[in-house]
């Protein structure tokens, strides 16, 4: 014969311990969820450093120091 008192009790006591892990996870998530909106906060608000395109080449540079010239001149000495 099934003892359905002693189900119920496990039944019960795997509930709770699924509703405090479930709790620890939450709080753990409203942590982290606090950290990604200070670092959010801290990303808008730095500047990026001035971005230069080199008008010869393309090149994440600035003109005068492209190497396209500096071969050319290289080249016609």
């Amino acid at each position: 014969m099934v003892n359905h008192s002693m189900m119920h009790g496990r039944e019960v006591d795997t509930v709770d311990a699924i509703l405090a892990q479930n709790k620890a996870m939450a709080q753990q998530l409203s942590a982290m969820n606090k950290k990604l909106e200070k670092l959010e906060v801290s990303a808008i608000g730095a500047q990026s450093p001035p971005f230069h395109t080199c008008g010869i080449c393309g090149g994440p540079h600035e003109s005068n120091i492209c190497s396209i010239i500096q071969d050319i001149h290289t080249s016609a000495e």
